[in-house]
């Protein structure tokens, strides 16, 4: 071996060594992305408000069932003659079985008053109830509204979880891109710096007359082109950090900067290898338990209470009014008594109910087949979840394989980089078959982290499909 080719060794040796050894930098693991993402994330964080959201419209459906007061004063006086001053006050309030309680007090006076405002001189308390006979018995607006906004949490919940999985898996799929354009760029620049060096070896050598001046051309040709690889890795790895940059937060809604003094982890994720009695397993807690899912069950269960609802609007609308009647003078705990009020009380109710129908019987109809068109698509839901969590094993099935054969793809491309550099300083082979024998190991050791990039994201979204990368978070 001449000394031009032991120099040259060395320096190679050298700067892949350096390479190797850079300074310490931070390393930035997907775990802690997905901490900044849970914590900061303003995505993370719309999807908190769907919850509080839904938290707060039941707070103010439930408002229906509040007690509420009531009180109507009119007085009328025309020439100086007073005809009539009517007060009336009442108390309100609904119940869950729809029977609303009432209670109140009127004081009506005057010579000029209609006979059935007629009550004594010290006014009239009454307390009563209003029960529903038919219609609104079982189900009525009010209830139906509130038992949907019940439901509603359930399904802002879904939402909140749907919209965390697909923001984990955007950031996922751009830490593992991030992941290889930083390999990348550091094989192609590894690879500029030992063809410089290689340069600069052949002008030594064909100085000293042990090559032909011709070999100088092709070992600067090939410095230039990859150069020109490396300007693009470059411009690929520091686009990879920004697309990343944009999932990073800090507190008080700071934006964060990847630099270049932080790099991704360099193994693959903390997996299980999944079997495939686990991926049925997978499958079927994905049909009870994927957002998607349990969002078309819980709208099926508000459709299914309009549906009752349309369907308790085919009954008559009775109302039965009954109210018990006392003096103020004379309210006191001996006079209440059955037989003191069955001589006291006012009663009486109220019917309406549509000849034809028309409007209820067609809306019952129509909200019928909003929960058959409902259960169509979530069947068609369920069975393409079940496939894409099946299509995504086979992907990921596939670039393990391939990057098991990629690595082995690697070692044989470094064995003949190795011997035709050897044959080369021994002058039985040319600068060209060493380059191309070097380009083909940067582009398989490329090859190489692209496959375990994809496997990467496969492992991801294999549990995104699944509908349970955001956890129980």
């Amino acid at each position: 071996m001449s000394k031009f080719g032991i120099i040259l060794m060395l320096l190679i040796a050298l700067v892949s060594g350096s390479y190797a050894q850079a300074p310490e930098r931070s390393v930035l693991e997907l775990k802690g992305v997905y901490d900044i993402v849970f914590n900061f994330h303003p995505v993370a964080k719309q999807a908190d408000i769907l919850s509080e959201q839904a938290k707060y419209s039941l707070r103010a459906v439930r408002g229906m069932f509040d007690p509420s007061i009531h009180s109507f004063a009119d007085r009328k006086v025309f020439g100086g003659t007073e005809y009539f001053t009517i007060w009336q006050n009442e108390l309100r309030v609904p119940t869950w079985l729809g029977i609303d309680l009432r209670a109140g007090y009127e004081m009506n006076q005057g010579p000029f008053l209609s006979r059935q405002l007629i009550v004594p001189g010290d006014g009239l308390f009454f307390a009563g109830v209003s029960v529903p006979i038919g219609q609104g018995m079982i189900i009525d607006q009010r209830r139906a509204i509130l038992r949907q906004a019940q439901i509603f949490t359930r399904i802002a919940e879904a939402e909140r979880l749907l919209v965390l999985n697909n923001l984990l898996l955007t950031v996922t799929t751009d830490y593992w891109e991030w992941m290889f354009q930083y390999n990348r760029f550091g094989f192609y620049q590894t690879g500029l710096e030992v063809a410089t060096i290689r340069y600069n070896a052949v002008v030594e050598r064909i100085r000293f007359g042990d090559l032909a001046a011709i070999d100088s051309v092709e070992a600067v040709i090939e410095v230039q082109q990859r150069r020109q690889f490396l300007d693009q890795a470059r411009i690929d790895y520091q686009n990879s950090m920004l697309r990343l940059s944009n999932h990073l937060w800090g507190e008080n809604d700071a934006p964060l900067e990847l630099t270049e003094n932080v790099i991704p982890q360099d193994g693959l994720p903390d997996t299980v290898p999944i079997t495939l009695q686990q991926l049925e397993e997978m499958i079927l807690q994905s049909q009870e338990n994927h957002p998607l899912i349990l969002n078309y069950q819980n709208k099926l269960s508000q459709m299914e209470i309009e549906r009752r609802y349309k369907a308790n609007l085919l009954l008559p609308n009775l109302r039965i009014n009954l109210n018990a009647l006392q003096q103020p003078v004379t309210f006191n705990s001996e006079n209440i008594s059955f037989e003191n009020y069955s001589n006291n009380y006012k009663i009486g109710g109220s019917l309406s109910f549509p000849l034809l129908l028309r409007r209820q019987r067609n809306e019952l109809k129509l909200a019928n087949l909003y929960i058959q068109d409902t259960q169509l698509e979530l069947q068609q839901k369920s069975r393409e979840i079940s496939n894409k969590i099946r299509s995504v094993y086979n992907e990921m099935a596939n670039y393990e394989n391939l990057m098991i054969t990629q690595e082995r793809i690697v070692s044989n491309y470094n064995i003949l980089r190795d011997g035709e550099e050897t044959r080369f300083r021994n002058g039985e082979s040319s600068l060209f078959l060493v380059n191309t024998r070097e380009r083909q190991l940067i582009e398989s050791q490329v090859r190489f982290y692209e496959f375990r990039s994809k496997y990467s994201l496969s492992t991801t979204k294999l549990v995104w499909e699944a509908g349970s990368l955001a956890g129980d978070k």
